[in-house]
């Protein structure tokens, strides 16, 4: 519900973003923590973060070319609605206790986002999504569990995602292949 919540809130509200930091002159850690995780944790329908979200999506290191902000919102609230449907799957099966452990898990990715921004700042100029694969992976890869066990569930819809993520890895490559040939 929060998550929903904060998606549709995000068409009225303006979202905070995460501000580059200049080598030389490099915030505090706690106010720049503070924004990291304050960013990090506000999906939204617009205005979409370069750093956090938009980096990691689309420019994996080639950031003179990322992809449109529609692509990059339709990728948010994919992952946003299958975080909301496998939350709910685990209530609807474990009760408080798998949401308990749903809650230890978003506590360790907490922990760890922490840890990336606050070393990130040390050695480099700035945090980015590209540093952060390894994390949004394993998360996004539990917030479509629910999605993948239908998947396991129905032959049929796995050629339907297996068709699907292939036309879209090939029209993503497609898109930052054609800024250089």
């Amino acid at each position: 519900m929060i998550l929903s919540t904060t998606l549709l809130t995000s068409l009225v509200l303006d979202y905070p973003h995460l501000p580059g930091v200049h080598p030389l002159a490099k915030p505090d850690e706690v106010p720049y923590l503070l924004d990291v995780l304050a960013t990090a944790f506000s999906p939204r329908l617009r205005d979409q973060d370069f750093l956090l979200v938009t980096s990691f999506w689309g420019t994996f290191g080639w950031v003179n070319r990322a992809l449109p902000e529609l692509v990059v919102t339709t990728l948010t609230v994919l992952t946003t609605t299958a975080a909301v449907l496998t939350v709910a799957g685990v209530y609807r099966r474990d009760g408080r206790q798998g949401v308990a452990r749903i809650g230890l898990v978003i506590a360790g990715a907490v922990a760890s986002l922490a840890a990336y921004a606050v070393s990130t700042l040390r050695y480099s100029p700035d945090i980015q999504g590209r540093y952060l694969v390894g994390l949004y992976l394993c998360m996004i890869c539990l917030a479509f569990t629910d999605a993948l066990e239908l998947v396991v569930r129905r032959p049929w819809t796995s050629v339907v995602l297996l068709s699907v993520l292939v036309m879209g890895y090939a029209a993503v490559l497609g898109f930052l292949l054609n800024s250089y040939f």
